[in-house]
């Protein structure tokens, strides 16, 4: 089966899953696996994701026009917000977890937040977001890290108020504690 053929199947059973009986959170999790295939099949795959579309024969152009805004499937999957889940307990293990010290940025970082960082944060540019990841990881003081961060913030023009953005530092900072 080629390549196409397979997103074609991960459609259909995107689809199918819709129709099932599953709690929110249950499909969320679901969707977040079939993130991850997705993301591992275009990281193998020369073709760009966004120049993929599902209900159409594959039409790849010769040259690709520059800034045309073609709907990626990380705008797919971003469509829908996963199910929110309140704490009632600062005691929980969601929240101890959350406080916890992170010793690999790249492993910490969920699929989903990993979307939005590289929708919202990147530009959606995989590759500059893998590469800052691996700059951050290699930072040795949360001095280092934090001019590192300034400059990222000065380039992607980040609003400190935005949630994702404050996310993405908390999460930088938990590195250092």
């Amino acid at each position: 089966m080629d390549f196409y053929g397979i997103i074609k199947k991960i459609n259909e059973l995107k689809n199918e899953l819709e129709q099932l009986p599953l709690s929110d959170i249950e499909k969320d999790i679901i969707k977040s696996k079939i993130s991850d295939i997705y993301l591992y099949l275009f990281e193998k795959q020369e073709v760009a994701p966004a120049m993929y579309t599902p209900m159409a024969e594959p039409q790849i152009p010769k040259e690709t026009p520059p800034n045309v805004d073609y709907k990626s499937l990380v705008d797919t999957f971003l469509e829908k917000e996963p199910a929110k889940q309140t704490a009632t307990e600062d005691h929980s293990l969601l929240s101890k977890m959350s406080q916890s010290k992170i010793v690999d940025l790249k492993r910490s970082i969920a699929m989903n937040d990993r979307f939005i960082f590289i929708k919202e944060l990147f530009k959606t540019d995989f590759d500059a977001y893998n590469r800052y990841i691996n700059d951050l990881n290699g930072c040795e003081s949360i001095e280092q890290a934090e001019q590192y961060l300034s400059q990222l913030k000065n380039q992607y023009e980040w609003d400190e108020k935005n949630e994702t953005v404050q996310y993405f530092l908390s999460l930088v900072g938990r590195k250092f504690l």
